[in-house]
């Protein structure tokens, strides 16, 4: 039964857990190159508190495995995880997918992980070159090809959710380089279908070309999309956003301080790999510190003053902390009253996913 506390309810619908913030990858829409926190990585222990207070609590059922880091480096995410999930909580894991050599594809695919997201995001070979990675694109896509075979061969429950980065509009943004990798929805849908037949050719299942045309019909240009492909593969397209940029120049023209957010809900509650915590997932350096669990209890932290004050502001559609009015805002006006439509309105009241659902056309040719 969902309780009440200091005007927010409980179970969450989902709590972010940070294994740790080091990475392999240095993407340009990503943060992580511009961390000024120390590195460092989630330890047993602490993970084990947290643990306990989140059941003992009712904090949330769900865990999204995700910050600014790849999780894979962390020596101890087999441990970790096996425990969360042990507990009773389901977890979701996200990777980038470097590290899926065999013996770690099979590690991953048997752990017990809810939803395993990959986030392929760059799916060619020129896009691939904004990843900064360690290993050559030819050498990437075949560890994520052969993961989809392992998963089916220990025929592994977990989802596998591959996600592709939609960069439509991605030109106006602030990002310390330019991000182009699918710039219209006929290139998401192209590459939408090249995955679903590269799946499909995995999974055993026929791909009939025109069954996959017409099941994508109606997608959508400026929303996320999920396609089920199969009963344990799913595609994603998700939209490239630069919240996270303004928290690393000068201060945006057009600050926005009249909006909502998904903070005032505390749906994207972050925990950070040295126990800080954060209302926001967007927050890579922990601007918005509400506190840390190495000192206090999670509800007192959840229910502090400090966040508190965020939260009624969002309710009241103030934007009280400067992050979170650069966040919103813009160097250009409509921009910046864009994007706080879209947080009061498009995040708050519609689903996070268009659903497309081929799985059942599929398996009838």
């Amino acid at each position: 039964m969902a309780a009440r506390t200091a005007h927010i309810t409980f179970p969450l619908d989902r709590l972010y857990l940070e294994y740790t913030n080091r990475c392999n990858m240095s993407c340009a829409f990503c943060p992580y190159p511009l961390q000024r926190r120390p590195k460092g990585r989630l330890r047993f222990e602490l993970c084990r508190n947290i643990v306990d207070q989140v059941v003992s609590d009712g904090i949330t059922d769900l865990i999204e495995v995700t910050g600014y880091g790849e999780p894979l480096l962390n020596p101890e995410w087999e441990k970790i995880s096996r425990h969360i999930i042990a507990s009773g909580l389901r977890l979701n894991l996200t990777t980038n997918g470097a590290l899926l050599t065999d013996p770690v594809s099979e590690r991953v695919a048997a752990c017990g992980f809810n939803d395993i997201i990959i986030s392929l995001q760059t799916p060619d070979r020129d896009s691939f070159r904004l990843r900064k990675a360690p290993l050559e694109y030819e050498t990437y896509i075949a560890r994520v090809k052969r993961f989809i075979e392992v998963h089916q061969t220990i025929r592994s429950k977990s989802r596998i959710r591959l996600r592709l980065l939609n960069t439509i509009g991605a030109g106006r943004m602030a990002f310390p380089e330019k991000v182009s990798v699918l710039d219209s929805r006929d290139q998401v849908v192209a590459s939408v279908r090249d995955w679903g037949r590269i799946v499909c050719g995995i999974s055993g299942v026929a791909c009939d070309e025109s069954v996959v045309r017409n099941g994508l019909r109606g997608f959508p240009k400026f929303r996320p999309a999920e396609v089920h492909v199969t009963d344990r593969v799913t595609l994603e397209s998700k939209l490239c956003n630069d919240f996270w940029a303004f928290g690393t120049g000068e201060p945006v023209r057009f600050p926005t301080r009249i909006a909502r957010c998904r903070a005032m809900t505390m749906q994207n509650v972050l925990v950070y790999h040295d126990g800080r915590v954060s209302l926001c997932c967007s927050d890579f350096d922990n601007y918005l510190n509400i506190g840390s669990l190495t000192e206090t209890t999670f509800k007192h932290v959840l229910c502090s003053e400090k966040a508190m004050t965020l939260v009624d502001g969002f309710r009241h559609f103030r934007v009280r902390h400067p992050y979170c009015q650069h966040c919103l805002g813009s160097n250009v006006p409509y921009l910046s009253a864009a994007k706080a439509l879209a947080a009061s309105f498009y995040q708050l009241h519609l689903e996070e996913f268009r659903v497309f659902d081929l799985r059942h056309a599929l398996a009838r040719h």
